[in-house]
């Protein structure tokens, strides 16, 4: 999954004129926020066979992450955007160190500062996703007093996103990072909350439906990775 991301994304960036021009776009900068996260992952492979290239990958991410948020959220305030789906991978995916390193990384001191990245990405998925869900069901009202649909195309399955993404997180520091001595309950509600946002994430994709009959693109990937999180994590609860 991380090569194939970075085989489509390195065609396209080629060129620092075109990555400035993409920063330039909320949509853009929102979905270049993918190539941080791909080489925090990467790290972990890395890390199985040169660990110290591993810890360079994962904190050059973690780093690029930190900028490709603030610019995001600069952007979003600068245009005065409405929050929806896109916005999860440029702020909720800060917590992305915690997922691609706990595996490899689960000592005390380790464990404290993932639990540490992890409670920023929750403090900012219990900010962001009501708004997100009140938008997506209510809608937004343009500059000619229009009210428009949220997230009419393959964005809307990102919604599903941070409540998988998070619980894969907390599950790992549950079973790694016992010092901790997280609550198991936590393991529990999260589990559910993925399951509610994946059932309003599908029930949101219905009313899509005519937006989402155009042929499949690569937007589409926003709908399997969060779906197979969501699948796992009901698996393990029903083990």
């Amino acid at each position: 999954w991380a090569v194939l991301t970075l085989a489509v994304l390195l065609p396209r960036y080629r060129s620092c004129s075109r990555l400035g021009k993409d920063l330039q776009t909320l949509e853009d900068t929102g979905r270049l926020c993918i190539a941080p996260l791909v080489m925090a992952f990467l790290s972990a492979t890395l890390a199985d066979e040169q660990r110290e290239l591993g810890v360079i990958l994962l904190h050059t991410g973690m780093v690029i992450q930190v900028q490709m948020m603030c610019r995001f959220l600069y952007l979003a305030r600068r245009s005065g955007a409405a929050v929806e789906p896109l916005w999860f991978p440029p702020t909720v995916g800060i917590a992305v160190g915690p997922a691609a390193a706990i595996g490899w990384e689960h000592d005390l001191p380790a464990c404290q500062v993932w639990y540490t990245l992890s409670l920023l990405g929750f403090i900012l998925a219990a900010f962001l996703i009501p708004l997100c869900v009140k938008n997506m069901l209510l809608g937004k009202v343009d500059a000619d007093g229009v009210n428009v649909t949220v997230a009419a195309n393959p964005t809307v399955f990102v919604l599903q996103a941070p409540a998988s993404f998070l619980t894969s997180i907390y599950l790992y520091l549950l079973s790694l990072c016992s010092p901790l001595q997280l609550p198991r309950t936590g393991g529990y509600l999260l589990i559910g909350l993925t399951l509610v946002m994946w059932t309003l994430t599908m029930s949101c994709a219905r009313t899509r439906a005519s937006a989402l009959s155009k042929p499949p693109a690569h937007t589409w990937s926003a709908l399997t990775f969060p779906s197979t999180s969501t699948a796992t994590h009901l698996h393990d609860l029903c083990l």
